[in-house]
């Protein structure tokens, strides 16, 4: 798979790119639900994961946060647009 850029990324239908983060979160245990909502869970699981990784845990989701990501797993998660 190659690698995703952040323009494309920011292609995708908002449910698809929240699904995508939330099973990223996940397989680095973070515990949020796979469902594609911003809901409570998901921006305290978000603002956590930019805290621990130097970023400002104000749980926007822009390119540094993307890059984060990527970084820790989420080039090997797929992102399913159905």
């Amino acid at each position: 798979m190659s690698r995703l850029d952040y323009e494309r990324y920011e292609s995708y239908p908002v449910k698809v790119r929240l699904t995508w983060i939330q099973k990223i979160l996940n397989k680095l245990d973070y515990s949020v639900d796979i469902n594609g909502q911003r809901d409570k869970k998901f921006v305290k699981a978000l603002k956590s994961f930019q805290k621990s990784h130097g970023l400002s845990d104000n749980a926007v989701i822009n390119r540094e946060l993307f890059i984060a990501l990527l970084d820790n797993g989420g080039d090997k998660i797929s992102i399913n647009l159905k």
